[in-house]
């Protein structure tokens, strides 16, 4: 708990909405403090009802600071209740009878994008300017309040390609075809991706509704990918209105794979050799080649049954349990295809040890 002074400060807050060339003005009053030393002190709060405002990233207002005292105020930064408020400048001093005015960025989107027109939800934030006087802090609080609705909603929230949705590494995607609605009469609707890991194409059926065609790009390097497509609205009537954010992401397979993808050996006592054979096949019937295969331990051996790959080959993994508990080893298979690119395919190899003494 913070010890005040004795002494009396205001300091009134005003907020001006900055969001569609319109000034609107809230006020909070005056926020005083009477100190006590003897008992905790009333903090006020100013409630700030915004009203509903549409969901978006980065929402602008201003806040004017004003200090009706006769001495300087410092505040040493702005303390918030989530991170979705974001203040510029963070810390600033406000001479006797003079208004500061800071910069306020609210991140008004959902944890989830929303899949109804109709849903809204509530959101507050506390802000909290912290004040410096002398060796003490003084905190006075003020709370947004809004109502956040939606002005286009995605019929899937959160996009996933996953093996079932690929053809192959390189060789195509089967799209994914969403519905999307919009709370207005629409133009058109604005699409773009960042980064640009998936092609999206939006084309209206309706004056409110249409669908969005996603594909992955077929340049993808095998692994995970993650996106995000942003979509925006363009209303018949002059109004602006915000992106809304769509995450979209997935798994690259590579064309070439490793049957069985794991080797899991029977537990054995150190020292003993252990044998299984693996098989390297293209998924689609292309032709790759081995450059080199590399164990993480000289106690990995792999050696070529069927050297040349023009679809698919064998090797044979030779494994010698070097210590007791659980162990496991990597192989790397580098593999180059049609392009001459080498990739790394890895095939892990797990066994249990047991010491010398449970050998029959």
């Amino acid at each position: 708990m913070f010890e005040i002074p004795r002494r009396r400060f205001r300091l009134t807050v005003f907020l001006a909405l900055a969001a569609t060339g319109v000034s609107l003005w809230f006020a909070t009053g005056q926020l005083s403090v009477v100190a006590n030393r003897n008992r905790e002190s009333p903090v006020s709060v100013a409630n700030l009802e915004l009203g509903e405002v549409w969901a978006q990233e980065d929402f602008k207002w201003s806040i004017f600071l004003t200090n009706e005292t006769g001495e300087k105020l410092n505040v040493e930064e702005f303390a918030r209740s989530c991170r979705c408020a974001a203040l510029k400048p963070s810390s600033l001093t406000i001479l006797p009878k003079e208004t500061a005015e800071v910069a306020l960025t609210l991140d008004l989107r959902p944890c989830r994008p929303a899949t109804s027109l109709y849903e809204t939800r509530s959101f507050a934030v506390m802000i909290v300017p912290l004040i410096k006087r002398g060796d003490k802090t003084e905190r006075r609080e003020f709370k947004l309040r809004a109502r956040i609705k939606n002005s286009l909603v995605v019929s899937d929230a959160n996009v996933f390609f996953g093996e079932d949705d690929q053809v192959t590494a390189g060789g195509g995607w089967r799209p994914r075809v969403l519905r999307f609605e919009s709370a207005v009469p629409l133009k058109a609707v604005d699409v773009w991706v960042e980064p640009a890991c998936v092609s999206a194409v939006a084309s209206l059926e309706t004056d409110y509704s249409g669908v969005l065609t996603l594909v992955p790009k077929r340049e993808l390097p095998s692994g995970r990918f993650e996106s995000q497509v942003h979509l925006r609205a363009i209303p018949n009537a002059e109004t602006f209105f915000p992106s809304v954010t769509l995450p979209v992401s997935g798994v690259v397979l590579d064309d070439v794979e490793v049957i069985p993808p794991l080797v899991l050996f029977r537990p054995a006592v150190v020292g003993t050799e252990m044998q299984e054979t693996v098989v390297l096949r293209s998924r689609t019937g292309t032709p790759f080649a081995v450059r080199s295969v590399q164990p993480t331990s000289d106690l990995t051996l792999v050696e070529a049954i069927e050297g040349v790959c023009p679809e698919s080959c064998q090797y044979r993994i030779r494994q010698r349990a070097g210590d007791t508990g659980g162990q496991s080893e990597i192989v790397d298979f580098w593999i180059a295809g049609e392009g001459n690119d080498s990739r790394r395919l890895q095939l892990r190899v797990d066994y249990v040890g047991l010491p010398e003494e449970v050998r029959p």
